[in-house]
């Protein structure tokens, strides 16, 4: 990676490398500085230029990279939401107006469609009088179904603002699906060539738009799940669709609705008990009862995302609610990073207007450091009238001037009833600045027993098997999102002798991680073939992709927090589910080949390997779809274990004699498939 103290000297402008790190600016966000932000950086006129020209050149080389990694790109499995927009009444409409005007309407109608979805998603195609949009592809985001459906509700809005040139208004149907496709393979030529999705969603989508009414959003039930409680969703009851022997759960959204959080309130539903997390509630309360004294402070509380950072915050406001304390949240966005002050405005819409750049060209960056002191001696005059808690949830996608306003009210706070909660993840945390008020509070993976007791809280009275809960809990790795999503997921859709998959709920969250970087993603691919461990000399023998390219997957993955390093050489998948959706998006063959090499591999190891591990090796030769070479290792694998029960069963036998307590060895169901 470039250090961009080294970028900036080689550009002649090493004097302004403390400039970039007090506005948290690194070499990978480079590509991404616009013209404002350069100017709001404050440096004279001649090194602005200088730089704006090095950006330039950065964002070429930036855009060669891109095309490279698309032209490697190639079809893989992965939960995509598509959408379906159509222009309704277009027929009857073509027919009455003159062939230029009506192509005047459709451009302005892509126009308008277009511009909405993407901001939020992926313009796949168009189609006249009808546009195909992705969600979840060529890169995932971790709500792909919620933007979606923002971009629909933003659609219908911009299509009913414009009228034909007789005067009358125009409409759309909207059609929205999510499900496991096959998607990036490329067809045609020229102008032609298009990235194909197969599977049943797209058609699913598309018969859904058919279905909805003038002005109208229907979306499948998956989608629908997937929402959370930030929609307002009506349903339509069971309709047979064309094409689908069974009828089909519609589902038409009605609305946005604004929530303080992302997350359901304990007013909403039942958030159950919480396990683990006593230490880390004590120290929440103790805050509070300082506060409650006069003596504020701060705590940032950090996390991986699911660990219960929020369910922590609500746990807290439930048990100080006899305080009566004027509490306030802001919820920041990933959609709203460079909206100034966005949870402070959505919470407040009356601040809005003080956000607005101030009349005569004066300095933007001492208006925004003025306009935060406003915003925090308003925020801390109601906390002044009692105790308060300020939470303000999801910091790393705050906005510059949130972060600035949070330092502010970091300093403040100190001498008031006020509690300042700031929740982040690791990765993009804020720095809030050295003040003893400030207290992190990191949360770790929940430990064994916490972790059972939630799967069990989870479960309630659908109890689970001893295999599906030892998956379970050896698969979630202790994370409290993890454990709740597949715990849902088996009771609702997996049968009693089915395997355990990644939950729907969590895939786009999960695919987001790898979608950073094709190389990271590529790399995962390759080493979730091998196991969630795996040698780092074992991926750099079987890779289909160049040696420098697996270099820098392998230090982006890192640099993701996506993997551990065991010891010398060997790594880890820091969560299973990532190993688990990574192997997932491989198509068979690519699967297959993978599977053979690591195979080959192994048994050309010296020092008997290849007869130490027989059951590595048939897992590999069975995934490979091979199972002529499987079937010998098998066997071998079968005999070792027999050999080893029988061992085990003379040793109960001789504790039974000698009067020792006897140690109980179930004995394992072995398959002649274990892959």
């Amino acid at each position: 990676m470039t250090d961009l103290a080294d970028w900036l000297a080689g550009i002649g402008l090493a004097n302004y490398a403390a400039t970039f790190a007090e506005q948290e600016i690194d070499f990978e966000l480079l590509p991404l500085l616009t013209e404002g932000d350069v100017h709001d950086l404050g440096l004279p006129i001649g090194a602005r230029r200088k730089l704006l020209a090095a950006l330039a050149a950065l964002r070429g080389e930036h855009a060669v990279r891109s095309e490279a990694a698309e032209r490697r790109s190639e079809a893989e499995r992965r939960q995509l939401t598509v959408m379906f927009v159509d222009l309704a009444q277009s027929t009857p409409l073509a027919l009455r107006l003159d062939p230029e005007t009506m192509g005047d309407v459709l451009r302005a109608f892509q126009d308008a469609v277009t511009g909405e979805i993407s901001r939020l998603g992926y313009v796949a195609k168009l189609m006249g009088d009808g546009v195909l949009a992705y969600f979840g592809w060529p890169r995932a985001n971790e709500n792909d179904a919620e933007r979606a459906v923002a971009a629909a509700l933003a659609i219908t809005e911009a299509v009913a603002r414009l009228e034909s040139p007789t005067g009358e208004k125009l409409a759309c149907r909207i059609g929205i699906a999510t499900g496991m496709v096959v998607v990036g393979e490329l067809v045609g030529q020229g102008v032609a060539q298009e990235h194909t999705v197969v599977g049943p969603t797209p058609n699913l989508a598309a018969r859904l738009q058919e279905a909805a009414g003038l002005g109208e959003i229907m979306i499948a039930d998956m989608t629908r799940r997937l929402l959370g409680s930030g929609f307002i969703v009506e349903s339509m009851g069971d309709r047979l669709l064309k094409g689908h022997k069974e009828p089909v759960p519609l589902f038409r959204v009605l609305r946005q609705e604004l929530r303080e959080t992302r997350f359901p309130t304990r007013g909403t539903v039942d958030l159950g008990p919480m396990f683990g997390r006593e230490a880390d509630l004590a120290l929440l309360r103790n805050a509070w009862e300082q506060a409650k004294s006069g003596r504020g402070g701060t705590v940032l509380l950090t996390g991986e995302a699911g660990i219960g950072k929020s369910r922590l915050v609500q746990a807290l406001t439930g048990d100080v609610a006899a305080d009566n304390p004027a509490l306030q949240v802001f919820q920041c966005s990933p959609l709203h990073r460079e909206n100034p002050f966005w949870p402070v405005v959505r919470a407040f819409p009356a601040m809005a207007p003080m956000i607005e750049p101030p009349a005569g060209g004066s300095n933007r960056r001492g208006s925004r450091h003025d306009i935060a002191r406003t915003i925090a001696d308003e925020l801390l005059r109601f906390a002044g009238r009692g105790p308060a808690p300020l939470v303000f949830e999801d910091a790393q996608w705050a906005d510059r001037a949130t972060i600035d306003l949070l330092r502010l009210l970091v300093e403040a706070v100190a001498e008031t009833p006020a509690l300042l909660i700031v929740t982040s993840r690791i990765r993009g945390q804020p720095r809030l600045g050295p003040t003893p008020s400030l207290v992190q509070l990191a949360l770790a993976r929940l430990d064994g027993a916490a972790a059972a007791a939630l799967l069990a809280a989870t479960a309630g009275r659908h109890p689970l098997s001893s295999r599906f809960t030892n998956d379970i809990l050896a698969r979630s790795d202790g994370v409290p999102l993890f454990i709740e999503e597949m715990t849902k997921a088996i009771i609702e859709t997996t049968p009693a002798g089915g395997a355990v998959t990644v939950p729907a709920t969590l895939r786009d969250s999960l695919v987001a991680r790898l979608d950073a970087s094709p190389t990271m993603k590529a790399v995962a691919q390759i080493a979730s073939c091998i196991g969630r461990d795996f040698a780092e000399a074992m991926v750099f023998q079987i890779a289909d992709v160049p040696q420098d390219e697996l270099q820098e997957g392998l230090t982006a993955l890192f640099g993701a927090g996506l993997l551990l390093a065991t010891s010398d050489g060997q790594f880890r998948f820091k969560h299973a589910l990532v190993c688990d959706i990574a192997y997932e998006s491989l198509l068979t063959p690519r699967r297959q080949k993978l599977h053979q090499r690591i195979a080959e591999a192994i048994e050309a190891m010296s020092g008997g390997t290849a007869q130490n591990e027989p059951e590595t090796l048939a897992h590999h030769w069975f995934a490979a779809g091979q199972d002529g070479r499987a079937e010998p290792y098998w066997l071998r694998a079968r005999h070792r274990l027999a050999h080893w029960q029988e061992q085990l069963d003379a040793l109960a036998d001789y504790l039974e004699i000698g009067g020792g307590e006897v140690i109980p060895f179930p004995r394992p169901a072995v398959s002649p498939k274990i892959h």
